[in-house]
């Protein structure tokens, strides 16, 4: 999705040869798709839907989002996954390393 700014990296091997699967990104803009923000929480980049859902890689794919936090050393970013299951927003990893276990990671490019 160049004309968004998004894109996603499926390095090659990450997946066996045999295996064939059609994997979708879409950049979701009605409110409904987005994560509910608490008080001190901006959103600085879009709402991104990748799948399908339970794939297993491995090796790590990369996510790439437009985002417009500025001076970023004053930010806290964190990256939220949604629970197909319980539809509930779930912080898989931050840039202050605060979340055990992280299922990805972060790197801001400027």
């Amino acid at each position: 999705l160049d004309h968004l700014q998004t894109s996603l990296s499926i390095p090659e091997g990450a997946l066996p040869e045999s295996l064939k699967i059609n994997v979708f990104l879409a950049v979701m803009y009605d409110s409904k798709d987005t994560i509910l923000v608490e008080n001190q929480i901006t959103h600085i980049s879009p709402t991104v839907v990748c799948g399908p859902a339970k794939s297993s890689f491995s090796k790590p794919l990369i996510l790439k989002v437009p985002h417009c936090a500025e001076d970023v050393g004053n930010w806290k970013i964190s990256l939220f996954y949604k629970e197909e299951v319980t539809n509930c927003w779930k912080k898989i990893a931050s840039s202050e390393n605060d979340v055990p276990s992280p299922q990805a990671y972060i790197q801001l490019d400027l």
